[in-house]
């Protein structure tokens, strides 16, 4: 299942106009290749081998097109710092050489790649972001002759007032804003603040489908219901939008019920399923039970009704082994 940043990140920046809006307004310096407006081309099978498609890099585009496009950019977006990014950007940079010359021959020029980072993480990034700061040598020696520079664009160094003027009222601006605020617990009292940036991307292109990426989001890294967006005025003022957004928080609960089942019947869970997912561990550790047992005790059936996803984890890893149904509410059960 992929993360909901992934599902937010790649539902709004498919799109080459909103990639190259934060790629020219927050890169800091600039990148080299200059303004990226209007020239943007995504590139899906074009020029990516399979070895850079297992490296899971997010976008890959070229500056104009073209058979011999002069410039590629690699975009990646990371929640955690990594200190290897430089030895990745190697990485992605040797593999698209290769495979250009093996589209294009060996007399192929190659073209400029560049490594761009969307970071948007809670701390300030400080990890290396040139191959050469990463493998540098102590006393005075110098450090490796090949050198990759990554532009990591932190997210999180801009104030709310600096993105809006930066990116102008649009769903790029409420993108980064997202990613800044989501996980934090002033997300509830922000949200009518940018209810003219959520009108606004309404208003794009596939604007509903942006929109439902968002309520996604929040729903899984906040305690935002899908309903307080549907509060907002500006879901208001259309039937359409206020029908998606019911429409997703349905699906949201369906997902969340299919993955707790899933994932219960492996016997553990990953962490954020709550919610609807806390439905899906008390059906599976339910039905292990009464497969094993027949029936299952009131007083663990009220004990399980109540549970929280930590508990229900907890008794579902134990109920293989548990030589009775009662035992699970006796904390020193295997």
């Amino acid at each position: 299942m992929a993360q909901p940043h992934d599902r937010l990140v790649r539902a709004l920046l498919d799109d080459v106009d909103r990639m190259a809006a934060i790629l020219d307004g927050l890169a800091e310096p600039p990148l080299p290749c200059g303004p990226t407006e209007g020239r943007l081309v995504r590139l899906r099978d074009v020029l990516i081998d399979p070895d850079l498609r297992r490296s899971e890099p997010d976008f890959l585009y070229a500056l104009d097109g073209g058979e011999e496009p002069r410039d590629l950019i690699v975009v990646e977006h990371l929640s955690r710092q990594t200190p290897n990014v430089p030895l990745r950007a190697l990485a992605h940079k040797t593999t698209l050489y290769q495979d250009v010359e093996r589209s294009l021959g060996p007399n192929a020029r190659f073209p400029n790649v560049h490594v761009v980072v969307l970071y948007h993480g809670a701390s300030r990034w400080s990890a290396p972001r040139e191959f050469e700061e990463l493998y540098a040598r102590k006393e005075g020696n110098p450090g490796s002759r090949t050198n990759v520079i990554v532009h990591v664009i932190d997210l999180g160094r801009f104030d709310d007032g600096e993105i809006r003027r930066r990116l102008g009222r649009c769903a790029a601006a409420l993108l980064v804003l997202l990613l800044n605020h989501g996980r934090g617990k002033e997300i509830r009292s922000r949200l009518r603040e940018w209810d003219d940036l959520f009108r606004a991307t309404v208003e794009e292109k596939g604007g509903l489908s942006l929109l439902r990426a968002m309520v996604w989001y929040l729903y899984f890294v906040s305690d935002i219901a899908p309903e307080e967006v549907h509060a907002l005025p500006f879901a208001q003022e259309s039937e359409e939008t206020k029908t998606m957004i019911k429409t997703t928080a349905e699906r949201l609960r369906e997902e969340g019920l299919h993955e707790g089942l899933e994932k219960g019947w492996q016997g553990g869970l990953q962490e954020g399923l709550d919610k609807g997912l806390r439905e899906g561990l008390r059906k599976g550790l339910e039905t292990l039970l009464v497969a094993r047992f027949g029936e299952i005790p009131r007083e663990l059936a009220e004990r399980i009704a109540s549970s929280d996803a930590d508990t229900l984890e907890a008794m579902l890893r134990r109920a293989p082994a548990v030589d009775a149904p009662a035992d699970l509410l006796d904390g020193s059960a295997p």
